[in-house]
């Protein structure tokens, strides 16, 4: 029987041999989109998962509320892990890790990001630098190349890098013992090895420092009131995370209730369970995190691309149907069976699923080695089945159910008639109705696919035209690095203006558009008394605002004249925070600095935030009180306004000033309008993607319609004939074969346009500066899908309207 089966199926197959490659390229088509979905899905949702204790270990997150403002934090202060560990003994271990390169102990981005990293005459700078206890070993599990890591960070000068950094500088040989310079000559011995940590981890290191050791408890209990380092516990199995609660109101009640009450203001830490930070997570001062619209977003368009190619199948296998009616009657006559018949045809559709899958396999080999694909996912996609647990069943068993689910209603209509009533044109009226069901849903889903898409190019498009407060074009991002070139930036800035090229040269902390230092303020309100608020502050060079090309709304700019730490600068959102009537005059902070300028709104943020308070003031120029060993890591943006015609030739001079001005790292620019760019590479990736799957969906969608259009144009032959000798003219004969699918896909749209304006509203709320969705886009994503559907069932029309009318009366 089983032969029979296999003979039958192929015959068919062959038979129909265009309609059988239409549904191949469809399914094929999405079954290697959600493989490429499924494995990238994979990587996504078993963040952290590679660690044996990621369901007992947690990171504290804090909470400040200074006169009702809260601020939430992914870092703590450095003094709370111990604190815990000291005085709850359930906790079973802490681990402190705290970064030393892409931010500052104050949490904001430090300089580019990067620390520079010698040995011998190699050199090499490095993002992914961090200061840990030893106990990370005990927290987190590591594959050990070379060394203990029972030992492995007890020496001060001890230094664990990954796999990557030590073949980087020493190949495969045993790196432990060899000497690794830092930024201004600082020495350490490798003691230890790790294996690359997977890419899905939000916490990636190469490079782990030993942490400096603190007494338990500060001396000054405002030290509690900081964010500088990540902290994680190891809680004991089926710990009450609800508990926690307890731990944090007694700290707080022990330690932190003087400063409290001085700044007028509550703190509470939580825990964040490790496998969920790099998608639940959304705090100040964290890594990169995931975007589960991101998720959604490919979720959904893979799904409907697959069901776009399942309602091929079902259409394509009922519309023929009358042409196996012959072959229906015979082996009904003969005696099979209603469920011979319908395994028999269900056996086509699952033999077919796994051709398509098949092709799937082979095609994403070449598209992931040779396509941007991977990068466009943010990170490595492999196929290689031994990367994923259980994978060879899951890809078995979801072709075997798309085989199923695509044939079981043609098995169910082609085996369900008697031999007298086998599908015939009799029959085609209730199945047509059916199938055209089918394709208003599969032009309802590539309609909403393309709208959505759209309306995310059209929204990353609002955002970038909008003003920032500043100018970002033609500035470009020097770090520098040292106390010995930081001192000397006033006469670098002269020495840097004597060319033609460069427009003008400030400095700063802070990175404009990406971090900023938030810290409690004293501030007068208008009251007169000096009260505790939470604000953004941004240590400047005295030119930064012209520079910048900022406004000033009220007050005047610094002027050299002044002391450096006697005046500030706030923008309209402190003004309005504070309730100022008149800001000019005000006191802010300790030293009583006077707000001398009220700057207009800038976007030191993503604009995914709105504008938050910022207070803008002359940087140190005083580093007496650095320590010596301190003094090479200390660093500050240069940012530099250059003309952008001959670019190459400021960009030499620039570099050998710098040289000349004692800066012992290589020169590393970048241009403040890429890295701005960066804040929305998520949403660009995910507009990108879904451009493809939109493109893709429409294809596999007019696949379909080219196949039950031709099979349809040759049922009508006929009468194509008939109305040409009755004098129809092309374009009347293709509008007829036509438009009911015109009228689907215009029904189509406005289901459509609903629903991608309800998914997309929720996608832009998390815009600060949203667009509004008007019904443009959908017209045109509208008109793109029907010209599309026309185009796909033209071809087929047109060329049956222009055949000899004598041939058309002839056909059988």
């Amino acid at each position: 029987m089983w032969r029979s089966f296999a003979k039958t199926t192929l015959r068919a197959l062959c038979r129909d041999w265009a309609y059988t490659v239409i549904n191949i390229v469809g399914l094929a088509i999405g079954m290697a989109c959600c493989i490429l979905l499924g494995v990238y899905l994979y990587n996504e949702l078993t963040y952290d998962q590679h660690h044996e204790n990621h369901d007992r270990v947690y990171r504290v997150a804090i909470e400040f509320t200074i006169d009702g403002r809260a601020n939430r934090f992914a870092l703590s202060s450095a003094y709370l892990g111990p604190v815990i560990s000291a005085n709850y003994p359930e906790i079973e271990a802490f681990v402190r890790i705290q970064p030393l390169a892409g931010f500052t102990a104050g949490g904001g981005l430090a300089a580019d990001g990067e620390r520079f990293i010698r040995h011998g005459n190699m050199g090499m700078s490095w993002a992914d630098v961090y200061a840990a206890d030893s106990s990370i070993f005990d927290v987190f599990t590591h594959d050990i190349v070379f060394g203990d890591e029972r030992t492995a960070l007890s020496n001060p000068d001890s230094v664990a890098v990954s796999q990557s950094f030590a073949q980087k500088y020493f190949g495969d040989a045993n790196p432990l013992g060899k000497i690794l310079t830092f930024d201004g000559g600082e020495q350490k011995t490798v003691t230890l090895v790790f294996a690359d940590l997977p890419d899905n981890t939000h916490l990636k290191y190469d490079v782990l420092l030993p942490y400096d050791d603190l007494p338990t408890v500060p001396a000054d209990s405002r030290w509690f009131w900081s964010a500088e380092t990540f902290t994680y516990l190891l809680l004991p199995e089926n710990y009450a995370v609800a508990s926690f609660d307890s731990i944090s109101s007694g700290i707080f009640e022990r330690y932190m209730t003087d400063h409290a009450n001085y700044l007028n203001g509550t703190w509470r830490a939580w825990l964040e369970p490790l496998a969920d930070i790099h998608y639940s997570s959304k705090l100040d001062n964290d890594r990169p995190s995931g975007n589960r619209h991101f998720l959604y977003g490919l979720v959904t368009a893979g799904a409907f691309i697959l069901l776009i190619a399942c309602i091929n199948y079902v259409n394509l296998t009922t519309a023929r149907a009358t042409t196996r009616s012959k072959e229906i009657r015979v082996r009904k006559l003969l005696g099979a069976s209603r469920w011979s018949l319908g395994l028999q045809f269900l056996a086509e559709a699952v033999l077919l699923s796994f051709i398509a899958l098949i092709v799937a396999v082979f095609v994403l080999q070449p598209v992931l080695a040779f396509t941007s694909i991977p990068q466009l996912l943010g990170g490595s996609v492999t196929l290689a089945p031994d990367e994923f647990p259980g994978a060879f069943a899951i890809v078995v068993g979801s072709t075997l159910l798309v085989g199923i689910l695509s044939g079981i209603y043609p098995a169910l209509y082609l085996s369900s008639s008697t031999p007298l009533t086998a599908p015939s044109s009799a029959r085609s009226g209730n199945t047509r109705v059916f199938r055209e069901v089918l394709v208003l849903v599969q032009f309802t889903a590539s309609i909403a696919i393309v709208a959505c898409t759209a309306i995310m190019v059209s929204q990353l498009k609002f955002v970038g035209d909008l003003p920032l407060g500043f100018e970002k074009e033609n500035r470009l991002v020097v770090t520098l690095r040292g106390l010995d070139v930081i001192e000397r930036i006033p006469s670098l800035r002269n020495e840097l203006k004597r060319d033609p090229g460069v427009l003008e040269v400030t400095a700063t902390d802070y990175l404009v558009g990406i971090t900023t230092l938030n810290t409690f303020f004293e501030t007068e309100n208008n009251d007169g008394e000096m009260v505790s608020v939470t604000t953004h502050m941004m240590p400047v060079a005295g030119n930064y605002i012209e520079a910048m090309g900022m406004d000033i709304v009220a007050g005047r700019d610094f002027s050299p004249e002044e002391p450096r730490n006697s005046t500030i600068i706030v923008n309209e959102a402190v003004v309005r925070y504070m309730g100022w009537d008149e800001p000019i005059g005000k006191l802010m902070g300790r030293r009583g600095r006077t707000v001398i300028g009220v700057v207009g709104d800038f976007n030191f943020k993503s604009l995914h935030e709105p504008v938050q308070p910022i207070a803008i003031y002359q940087y140190r120029s005083n580093f007496d009180s650095v320590r010596e060993q301190d003094r090479p890591f200390e660093d500050r943006y240069l940012i530099v306004h250059v003309a952008p015609e001959n670019l190459d030739r400021t960009l030499g001079f620039m570099e050998k000033t710098l040289a000349d001005f004692g800066s012992v790292h290589p020169f590393r620019y970048r241009f403040l309008e890429d890295i701005l760019d960066e804040l929305y590479s998520s949403e660009e990736r995910l507009i990108k993607i879904v451009s493809a799957l939109s493109m893709i969906s429409v294809l596999v969608a007019c696949l379909g319609l080219l196949g039950l259009t031709a099979f349809s144009t040759a049922q009508r032959t006929k009468e194509i004939g008939i109305r040409r000798v009755l004098g129809a003219t092309t374009a009347e004969i293709v509008l007829l074969l036509n438009r009911r699918i015109l009228v689907l896909v215009l029904l189509g749209a406005l289901i459509a346009s609903f629903t991608a304006h309800v998914v997309m509203d929720a996608w832009l709320y998390a815009f600060a500066h949203r667009m509004s969705i008007g019904p443009g886009v959908f017209v045109i994503s509208t008109a793109v899908v029907l010209g599309a559907a026309f185009a796909a069932g033209a071809m087929q029309s047109i060329r049956a309207a222009q055949g000899h009318p004598v041939t058309a009366l002839r056909y059988e």
